[in-house]
């Protein structure tokens, strides 16, 4: 319902009412939306699937804050925009900052948890993810879709 509400200006119920009129037109537009977002849904599941099969497989590492790190990345990209507009300097500056911040965890964290067992790189890798969240947070990031200048 909260995508009916976030899609539909705010009406909770526009969304199961705009599929049921127009499944009413169109009969076959519900079952072949349905196929195709289960489709959908059952590739990226597989591309996740397979990724982290491989990194593991080749790794023996379970690295679950590399989100992180994109999230990291997007908000050093809005960090340069508000400096310069430019885009291809803003991407640039930004890979490099968080090629910089990778290199960093992987000295002070993950290194040292290369022997350890499964469960403890999950859970701190885990740790990491709330680390980032809270100082992503903390930097006022405003979202996806949002980009702040921070006025100091």
């Amino acid at each position: 319902m909260s995508f009916g509400a976030l899609r539909f200006g705010g009406n909770a119920f526009a969304l199961p009412l705009f599929v049921s009129a127009r499944a009413k037109k169109d009969p076959c537009w519900f079952s072949s939306n349905n196929r195709w977002n289960g489709l959908q849904f059952g590739l990226l599941l597989f591309l996740l699937a397979a990724g982290l099969t491989l990194v593991f497989g080749i790794m023996d590492f379970v690295n679950l804050a590399h989100g992180s790190l994109y999230m990291m990345g997007a908000i050093f990209r809005c960090d340069v925009r508000c400096v310069d507009r430019s885009f291809v300097l803003g991407v640039l500056l930004a890979l490099g900052a968080t090629l910089l911040l990778g290199m960093a965890l992987e000295f002070i964290a993950l290194r040292h948890l290369y022997g350890r067992d499964h469960l403890d790189q999950v859970l701190a890798t885990f740790g990491l993810i709330l680390f980032f969240t809270t100082r992503a947070a903390d930097l006022g990031s405003g979202g996806v879709s949002r980009c702040r200048c921070r006025r100091g």
